[in-house]
């Protein structure tokens, strides 16, 4: 070889080498190949010794730009540490730090060498910025891993790195309570300066939630619903005699108004630890206010109690007043305001505690509820609507306007609107500036509705035993849902900074955090009547959507849906699309069939009768209807202008149907997976039964069925002879699984509330929950397109997220 060729390829292979070092994954010995600045890091349960560790840069979570093993030490303070090149972190990057196995060799975290070290099965993580990595002593710990559990969905989805931040920073305000690391508010970097001997006391809910989690990572236990318990927001219970209705908070007091056990006091100097301190008895405590170191109690039919809690330990009656039916009271100055029922408006002159008058009346339809506004009195009257009452002259309090709504339950009053909970129709924005002529300005279907309290902006809205929702009212002609907690039968509430009081039906007082962090996991949401399943093509989804009949939505950016047609049905509650047909599952009204093929013009060519129409699977010139009572029902649709019933095969409950090939698998509630051969379409034959505890939901992959069975979790089912499916694995979800949606190795599963897992199914036989998603409301279906996930909700129409790119 000449010599100029010969050091030219020599050159280029040092080059090459240079690179190889600098940009791949670097070796067990890096510190012998590096010899630039570096960063020391801690692994720690307590120190992890001889464990592995890798670093990636996210968001390639798959290929780590450094990898080594931990050091190993009988001194504490040099065992489980690693180096990083700082030169491999870029300051406003992020890094996530991988360690695995190795022994622990302090696993009762008291600072001193163990006697025999602890082997370590597990794995822990930590998310950092590269410039915070370069400030040394970061340690990936315990709460760490914890924090990383609740983001590793946005994580594997490859959301952008400023949410995934976001979310961090609140579920770490949840774990710690000190600024660790000194730069003036907790956020996710405290994380890597907590260490477990030294910062107990900087937990929020004490060492004693940490040590289950440890020991969990120590066996390589399943972490995930620890984790989603220990960053879920803080709460407490305190239970009354009988049933919480409403409640009041003034000065580290919370006065309860328990409709079979009176007015109770409970000490809430700390909020998460009420105490329970007096009880003034009542015949049915309904509402509550107070007013300087009284108490005013709606007692219904025994009216208006009045209570000195002067001494919070022995509440005492001390004024009553017979209102014949006090549903709700508000008292400002020397009057207090009583809904009084049919008896409308009381005016009750309260300056003389032991001695309160009814001074005026004015009448209205029912009056449920009533909050103040300079002169005037807003009333919710039930079907009434919203009544404007001029108290201006306390002894002839006259009504001057009203708003028309359907049932009004509650109403509370900010920035010159009222917001109504108006029962099974969600919430009404009423625009008081003209008293005398209230109008609805806005609404949101919240779903049933029961009371109400506007805080900041953001009205905080009760249902029908599911807890509350958080709605944004910066907007008050556009209302828009924000947030749901199911905190359980929430009858009234008291809102504070960031924290809300609950009365919560027979459970009692609930105190719950309630700091609101935007959910940067749902991309895109569009608003629909009632959306209950969609089907998608294309560009396009095509919503059955309740009483709203088929809705089609442009999703060709799926950050910004946009609805734009619909055609009416009775109630649509499944969909199928097949060319330019849209084939619509409208429960009593059978089968409907529409073109589709102006997505902006759709329009009904047909419709076939069926019992109850729940679900529609479309293959061929057939489409196969999950028709509850009445079965499977097959239907030739090549003629979509004259579908034609062809056969039937009687099952006892057909909820969900799927088709593939010459076989349907029906999800029939109780009677579990039932596999139908349709190659005679005119004589379906049920060949297979798998018996489950109420099949919802089925998805199929090759050889294996998963099927959503309620509250015994996620079933796997071997179909590979369909004569005889047979179940291979089971998993528990945390609440009852009702949806599933595959792509690739990953399930996701609706697990019956505003949550969601990503399940592992790579190994069918072995299905491993790997993922949780927080999402805006309780949704019914779900589905994968294109990237992204689908959600249907009766209340937010169809929300959309970021899915995990399939392997």
């Amino acid at each position: 070889m000449p010599c100029k060729l010969y050091w030219k390829s020599f050159a280029l292979s040092v080059l090459l080498l240079s690179f190889f070092i600098a940009f791949t994954g670097c070796s067990d010995d890096d510190d012998v190949l590096y010899s630039g600045a570096t960063s020391t890091g801690k692994a720690v349960l307590g120190p992890l010794c001889g464990a592995d560790y890798k670093v990636f840069a996210y968001p390639d979570m798959k290929n780590p730009i450094i990898t080594g093993k931990t050091s190993v030490s009988d001194d504490l303070s040099q065992a489980g540490l690693f180096s990083l090149p700082d030169d491999r972190l870029a300051d406003g990057w992020l890094y996530i730090m991988e360690v695995t196995g190795g022994t622990d060799v302090d696993a009762d975290d008291d600072g001193v060498i163990d006697a025999a070290a602890t082997p370590n099965l597990g794995t822990i993580h930590l998310a950092l910025q590269g410039e915070t990595i370069k400030k040394e002593g970061f340690r990936v710990n315990i709460l760490s891993e914890l924090v990383y559990q609740t983001v590793s969905f946005m994580l594997m989805a490859g959301y952008p790195q400023s949410d995934v931040i976001a979310r961090m920073n609140a579920a770490a305000s949840r774990l710690i309570n000190q600024d660790l690391d000194g730069n003036g508010q907790i956020d996710h970097k405290d994380l890597a300066y907590w260490e477990p001997v030294n910062n107990r006391g900087a937990l929020v809910r004490g060492w004693a939630s940490i040590t289950p989690c440890i020991d969990a990572v120590h066996n390589n236990d399943d972490l995930f619903s620890l984790a989603v318990n220990r960053t879920s927001p803080q709460s407490a219970l305190a239970n009354t005699p009988g049933t919480a209705l409403n409640v009041a908070v003034d000065g580290g007091f919370a006065y309860v108004a328990d409709a079979d056990g009176g007015l109770h006091v409970f000490d809430t100097t700390d909020p998460f630890d009420p105490v329970l301190l007096g009880t003034a008895a009542m015949d049915r405590a309904r509402d509550v206010v107070i007013s300087g170191t009284y108490a005013y109690v709606a007692d219904d039919a025994e009216g208006l109690k009045i209570v000195d809690a002067a001494d919070p330990s022995d509440p005492q009656v001390v004024g009553v007043v017979d209102t014949e039916k006090a549903r709700a009271v508000v008292v400002r100055g020397n009057y207090a305001y009583v809904a009084d029922d049919a008896n409308g408006l009381r005016v009750i002159d309260v300056a003389d505690p032991a001695n309160p008058q009814i001074v005026g009346t004015a009448p209205t339809v029912k009056a449920n509820d009533v909050a103040l506004f300079g002169d005037y009195a807003c009333v919710a009257d039930d079907v009434g609507g919203v009544k404007v009452v001029d108290i201006a002259d306390p002894a002839n309090p006259q009504v001057v306007g009203t708003a028309a709504t359907e049932d009004a339950s509650s109403a509370a009053i900010a920035d010159g609107y009222a917001y109504v909970a108006d029962s099974a129709f969600g919430i009404k924005v009423v625009d008081l500036s003209d008293p005398t002529a209230p109008v609805v300005v806005g609404a949101a279907s919240t779903g049933f509705s029961r009371s109400m309290e506007v805080f900041n902006r953001v009205a905080y809205v009760t249902g029908d035993s599911d807890g509350f929702k958080m709605v944004d009212v910066s907007d008050p002609a556009n209302p828009k849902i924000i947030g749901t907690r199911d905190e359980g039968d929430t009858r009234g509430l008291w809102i504070g900074d960031n924290i809300a009081y609950l009365a919560n039906g027979y459970q009692g007082l609930k105190v719950t955090d309630i700091t609101y962090e935007p959910n940067p996991q749902v991309i895109g949401c569009v608003n629909t009547a009632d959306a209950q399943d969609a089907a998608f093509q294309g560009d396009y989804a095509y919503v059955a959507d309740g009483a709203g009949g088929l809705a089609v939505v442009d999703i060709s950016d799926p950050a910004n849906p946009v609805l734009i047609g619909s055609a009416p049905s009775t109630f649509a509650q499944g969909a199928a699309v097949q060319g330019d047909y849209a084939y619509v599952a409208d429960g009593g009204d059978g089968l409907r069939i529409f073109d589709v093929s102006d997505p902006a013009n759709p329009f009904e060519t047909s419709v076939l009768d069926t019992d109850d129409a729940n679900i529609v699977a479309v293959s061929g010139d057939y489409a196969y209807v999950a028709d509850g009572s009445a079965g499977l029902r097959v239907i030739d649709v090549s003629n979509p202008y004259s579908p034609q019933l062809k056969g039937t095969l009687d099952t006892r409950s057909a909820y969900d149907v799927t088709v593939s090939g010459d076989l349907a698998y029906v999800g029939d509630g109780m009677d579990g997976l039932i596999i139908v051969d349709v190659s005679d379409p005119e004589n379906p034959d049920d060949i297979g039964v798998l018996d489950t505890f109420f099949a919802d939901d089925i998805v199929l992959d090759g050889n294996y069925a998963y099927i959503a069975d309620g509250p015994q979790g996620l079933k796997v089912a071997d179909i590979s002879d369909p004569t005889a499916p047979e179940q291979k694995a089971y998993l528990d979800t945390p609440n009852s699984c009702r949806a599933l949606a595959l792509s690739g190795n990953y399930l996701y599963a609706a697990d019956n509330g505003p949550d969601m897992i990503i399940v592992d199914v790579s190994d069918p036989l072995n299905p491993v929950e790997i993922a949780w998603v927080e999402t805006l409301n309780v949704f019914y279906r779900l589905e994968v397109h294109e990237g992204y996930l689908y959600l249907t909700s009766s209340e937010l129409g169809l929300q959309v997220l970021k899915a995990v790119p399939a392997p």
